[in-house]
């Protein structure tokens, strides 16, 4: 969304859009044409790694990821430039529908999950009581995230010392 967003705010793409760092500079060795493939192409993979972080299986939703890219194939069908902002827009607008569509979708799983958990407290604070249930709770809760930052500053300090000592080593 960011990057649909620059690009439909800058009126000079070579100067702005494509003056970051993570593209180089292309704008002397490029055609206008390959700028915006460029941009193309950063929205595409921008939408398939959040579609591969997300875990989308559905080729409607992939698609729904690459809405972005509509501001730019229109600026590439020569569209008017007064056009693309309505189109971002819309692309915004198509997002925000989506996201609550799932949100509303996902509500009644997330009701039955907190209505199932709820009913197992319950259950456990009656037949064990308060504490042995309050000792339930953290464990299920809290304890695998204790043990792994414990885990992970252990292994930090070893990495650190091990590399401290090699340092110490060769500079003796």
């Amino acid at each position: 969304m960011l990057i649909s967003h620059h690009y439909i705010r800058t009126d000079d793409l070579s100067t702005y859009f494509f003056s970051f760092p993570i593209f180089g500079d292309i704008r002397t060795s490029s055609s206008p044409v390959s700028l915006h493939l460029v941009a193309i192409a950063t929205q595409i993979i921008v939408g398939t790694f959040i579609s591969f972080l997300l875990d989308v299986d559905c080729t409607l939703k992939k698609c729904i990821l690459a809405v972005y890219t509509i501001p730019i194939v229109a600026r590439l069908a020569h569209f008017p430039l007064h056009y693309l902002e309505t189109l971002h827009i819309f692309c915004s607008a198509l997002t925000l529908l989506s996201i609550a569509y799932y949100s509303l979708m996902s509500l009644p799983r997330l009701l039955l999950y907190v209505h199932k958990r709820y009913k197992s407290a319950a259950h456990a604070f009656v037949q064990q009581g308060p504490i042995n249930a309050a000792f339930g709770a953290w464990q299920l809760s809290f304890l695998m995230t204790q043990f792994l930052f414990f885990w992970c500053v252990l292994i930090s300090a070893q990495l650190y010392s091990f590399w401290y000592q090699k340092v110490r080593i060769f500079t003796f």
